[in-house]
């Protein structure tokens, strides 16, 4: 597959020489390479391919997934959350592995959150981990980054309703997180004090960090 990329590469959208005959690049070609790109850091130029997937198939899922996480990459966070909800309106791909809606609805959390939207960060969010909680066993992690996972969207929510002042949510992630990092350990904090709830933002803080650590 890694051969074809590179052929894409060199010759362009718009064919492919093989057997002497002409065969046309597809949207999933197209989304296969951007995800190639993405995988290298490759931001912007992924972005570009990605976006030629849905000008082949405008209803093709992972083609906007695609988009989402490129523009959420690129900080175009406002252009991520349109991509990713015109994505939600399409089917999975049979042919892909990944669960393309459990993706989107990641970067929906984190886009929403990372823009200040922290109502619809939550709303995205929770659908996420109240899907997961019907899987054996109950977890997630982003199919072209697996250290990125269903901690982060714990520790974005927690973040959100922190900044929502929904401490007592704030604070259940938050142990959710600490509990699965370490079966042993705890934590507790008074969230109806000023003293607990810095000691829930040092906490945010901590994990934030232990969670950024590869």
């Amino acid at each position: 597959m890694k051969k074809v990329f590179f052929i894409l590469t060199l010759i362009g959208l718009t064919v492919l020489l093989s057997c002497r005959k002409q065969v046309t690049a597809t949207e999933v070609d197209m989304a296969e390479y951007g995800w190639y790109l993405y995988d290298q850091g490759n931001f912007l130029e992924s972005n570009n391919w990605f976006m030629n997937s849905v000008f082949q198939d405008s209803a093709y899922k992972d083609g906007y997934n695609g988009l989402g996480w490129t523009f959420g990459k690129l900080l175009e966070l406002d252009s991520s959350v349109v991509y990713f909800t015109r994505g939600l309106n399409y089917e999975q791909d049979p042919n892909i592995i990944s669960n393309t809606k459990r993706e989107i609805w990641a970067g929906l959390c984190f886009a929403n959150h990372a823009r200040g939207a922290d109502s619809a960060a939550v709303l995205w969010g929770d659908s996420l981990l109240a899907e997961l909680t019907t899987l054996t066993p109950p977890t997630w992690s982003f199919s072209h980054d697996t250290t990125l996972n269903y901690l982060d969207i714990h520790l974005t929510l927690a973040t959100a309703q922190y900044t929502l002042s929904h401490f007592g949510a704030s604070l259940g992630h938050v142990q959710f997180i600490v509990d699965v990092l370490n079966p042993t350990a705890t934590f507790t904090a008074d969230t109806a004090t000023v003293q607990g709830r810095r000691a829930l933002a040092d906490e945010l803080e901590t994990l934030r960090g232990i969670l950024a650590t590869p």
